[in-house]
């Protein structure tokens, strides 16, 4: 607690949503969750650095986010992304 990892991540960076059940993180994957699993893995269109504690850098393909919401977050994608644009959005297998 209180040692957190900060990214840039603009809209524009994002290639696809995928819901998500399992709880597995990939290598170049920055997990944001607390105490519960992996709900939503946002996959960026390039490689992205993600600042850590004490100066360390990671750099990702994916972030992987846990919500109290998820719909929510769904729905403001949708809005804020009329008519894809590019951004592909998968239901978990």
């Amino acid at each position: 607690v209180g040692l957190r990892w900060s990214i840039d991540l603009r809209f524009a960076d994002v290639a696809a949503i995928e819901r998500v059940t399992d709880s597995v993180t990939r290598r170049r994957t920055l997990r944001v969750a607390v105490l519960g699993d992996t709900i939503r893995r946002v996959t960026v269109r390039r490689p992205l650095a993600a600042l850590g504690p004490y100066g360390v850098r990671k750099t990702v393909d994916a972030v992987d986010l846990e919500f109290d919401e998820p719909d929510r977050f769904d729905r403001t994608v949708r809005e804020q992304n009329p008519a894809g644009r590019g951004i592909r959005m998968t239901e978990a297998p």
